[in-house]
């Protein structure tokens, strides 16, 4: 686990959703969703290789949207559920897009863009990822960067 290792190797806190605090704990990716047939779950560990070895728990847990201000982090930390219950999203005002400074969105794995922007394809909660863009699409978005392929701007997203 990625975060894991930052923490140890250069003593970084990691900051996650409440909701999702387990899967880093358990070293189970599935922990708190409703996706993931028996196989699926029997597969996972060897395609993406287990996190069983990289446990952890977060320093930093929130709750919902949160200012990231106070952690020495200009952006906001956003609450964007459907992807997992506890995905966070962070949104960061005057950030350099294409047409200049901007208001981007790292919104992890809640969308990607392999050739067309949208929703990422697993989705733990389908109602939840469409409630989650509802809630950005009022905040003025001007590009995304997804968790899975290239930069896009916001209107872009399909579905």
């Amino acid at each position: 686990n990625n975060a894991a290792y930052l923490g140890r190797e250069f003593g970084a806190k990691v900051l996650m959703h409440r909701a999702d605090v387990g899967m880093v704990q358990q070293g189970d990716m599935f922990w708190n969703r409703k996706f993931g047939s028996p196989l699926v779950r029997r597969l996972a560990p060897v395609l993406f290789g287990p996190l069983r070895g990289d446990q952890f728990t977060p320093e930093i847990l929130l709750d919902g949207d949160a200012d990231l201000a106070a952690f020495g982090f200009p952006a906001r930390a956003l609450s964007i559920p459907g992807h997992s219950l506890g995905s966070l999203g962070f949104l960061v005002d005057g950030a350099e897009t294409p047409q200049g400074p901007g208001r981007a969105l790292f919104s992890g794995d809640l969308f990607q863009n392999h050739g067309r922007p949208c929703l990422n394809e697993l989705m733990d909660d389908a109602e939840a990822a469409q409630a989650s863009v509802e809630k950005l699409k009022a905040l003025a978005i001007d590009r995304v960067y997804p968790g899975h392929g290239r930069p896009f701007a916001f209107d872009e997203i399909e579905g």
